[in-house]
């Protein structure tokens, strides 16, 4: 008697839920970096805000 051959299935659900779980993180990341700019903006007003920014940018390059 042979024997049934079975397949392993593959959770789809699985990549959906790393995909979702990938989003959240970026999200979660850009709502921290808005929240900074935001505190950034009120602590040291948009003169000063602008000044940081260039600096940094002029630092990378």
């Amino acid at each position: 008697m042979a024997e049934e051959m079975t397949t392993a299935r593959v959770n789809p659900q699985g990549s959906a839920s790393l995909g979702r779980m990938a989003l959240w993180g970026l999200s979660a990341f850009i709502a921290v970096l808005m929240a900074g700019t935001v505190a950034l903006w009120f602590t040291l007003g948009s003169a000063v805000f602008f000044e940081v920014v260039a600096a940094g940018i002029a630092y990378c390059f």
